[in-house]
This record gives C-alpha cells, sequence and structure tokens, in this order.
C-alpha cells in the first residue's frame, strides 16, 4: 500500500519532467515560421544542424509537416517562455530570423531576453 501511495504522489513530478521525443518541429504555414516552445524542441533545432555536415546550403529542416525548409530561410518564433537545464551549445548556423515574440529564454537561472526579430542567434 505504501509503494502504491508514494507511485501516485511521485507521477506527477516524473510526467512533467520527462519530456516527449522531438523528430520535427511545428511549422506555421501561415506566418512561414518555426514555432517553439519547448526546451526539447530548441535542443532539436541545434541538434539536427550539428548531425549534417558542414555545408550549410545544402541542409533543410523538416517541418511536422513532412515539407523541407533550407537551412538559410530558416525562420523561428518563440511561443512560450523557455527554460534550458543543464549544458547548452548556441545555435550553431545563422536563421534568418528569431522572432522572441515577446518571450524569453532562461539558462540555469541567467535570463536571456531575444528580441524581436534578432538575427543570427
Amino acid at each position: 500500500m505504501k509503494r502504491m501511495v508514494y507511485l501516485v504522489a511521485c507521477l506527477p513530478f516524473w510526467l512533467t519532467s520527462c519530456e516527449e521525443k522531438v523528430t520535427a518541429l511545428h511549422f506555421n504555414e501561415a506566418e512561414q515560421v518555426f514555432e517553439i516552445g519547448k526546451e526539447s524542441e530548441l535542443r532539436f533545432l541545434n541538434e539536427t544542424f550539428e548531425i549534417k555536415d558542414k555545408n550549410m546550403e545544402a541542409q533543410t529542416l523538416l517541418t511536422d509537416a513532412g515539407k523541407e525548409i533550407p537551412a538559410d530561410e530558416v525562420r523561428i518564433k518563440l511561443v512560450k517562455d523557455i527554460e534550458i537545464s543543464g549544458e547548452w551549445t548556441p545555435i550553431k548556423f545563422p536563421v534568418r530570423e528569431f522572432d522572441g515574440n515577446g518571450h524569453t529564454i532562461t539558462f540555469d537561472g541567467i535570463r536571456v531576453v531575444i528580441e524581436e526579430s534578432s538575427k543570427g542567434v
């Protein structure tokens, strides 16, 4: 019985600490931007271009609808505040546009504000 109570009491913490595996980013067709609102999505963006070769012109980013967007045309818009925990490597490629949209990215207690339409994060 004690184990059952412990599991039920801890379940919300386990669920909130686990983020789903990101395999593609949501692409807003109307605005032609990738919308990012989670740490896992920001990390996915970074890891996607880390895996591929150094020729950025030949690289593309896949949308959640299966559409390929050339790396030099990638536009990003934050849709929520994001808190980054652990190690973070800055985004390794210049994005066409990074719109903070009034949201913030916090790194282990350090608050970083992304200005609207900042280029090359």
